[in-house]
């Protein structure tokens, strides 16, 4: 996880260095920016920003299991799920509710 951090630092010309883990096991990053990391057993992804630019930065992955439909009717609307045929698509329902829990 580590190595994905230190390449988005370099990206925004930082040196090579440690990304040490607070006490909530987050990420710590250097003065002045903000980054969020997410990984899933093989693979790791991390951003990162000036937090002088934005308040905040995430980023998340999940493997693409299937929902049961108590879980459909909790995300989208039953004129969303029309929309979608009454069988959505795992993809459009986290859409769905990705624009919901936006801030």
């Amino acid at each position: 996880m580590s190595s994905a951090a230190r390449s988005a630092l370099a990206q925004l010309g930082f040196p090579s260095i440690a990304i040490p883990m607070g006490d909530d096991r987050a990420p710590v990053w250097p003065a002045n920016t903000i980054g969020s990391i997410s990984h899933i057993s093989n693979v790791c992804i991390a951003v990162v920003t000036s937090a002088f630019r934005y308040r905040a930065i995430g980023v998340d992955m999940e493997y693409m299991l299937p929902l049961e439909n108590s879980h459909c009717i909790s995300i989208a609307t039953t004129d969303e799920l029309y929309h979608v045929n009454g069988t959505p698509d795992l993809k459009i329902l986290k859409i769905i509710f990705n624009e919901r829990s936006s801030f």
